[in-house]
């Protein structure tokens, strides 16, 4: 659950490598009613979708898992093409 109204997704060249940037995203995806707002830097380049398909070569989730939180692969691949593919 969230209490969470808006969020700013600041992308960067790394911004969808971090796994809790990741989290982030997929938290507000999945509730459906935060207000996101994205803001793209000059470094930042959209992954493509072969990127976006093997995931875990491209996002470090040494340091965390975010399984426990309920988040699949699957869920993280939607709301990244989500959050890069739409004017949200």
């Amino acid at each position: 659950k969230t209490r969470v109204a808006s969020l700013i997704v600041y992308l960067t060249r790394e911004t969808l490598t971090r796994p809790w940037c990741c989290g982030e995203i997929t938290t507000a995806y999945r509730h459906g009613t935060v207000k996101v707002f994205r803001i793209e830097t000059e470094s930042y380049r959209p992954p493509s979708d072969d990127e976006l398909d093997r995931l875990h070569d491209n996002v470090d989730f040494t340091c965390c898992s975010l399984v426990q939180y309920g988040m699949t692969t699957e869920v993280m691949q939607d709301a990244l093409r989500w959050v890069v593919g739409s004017d949200v």
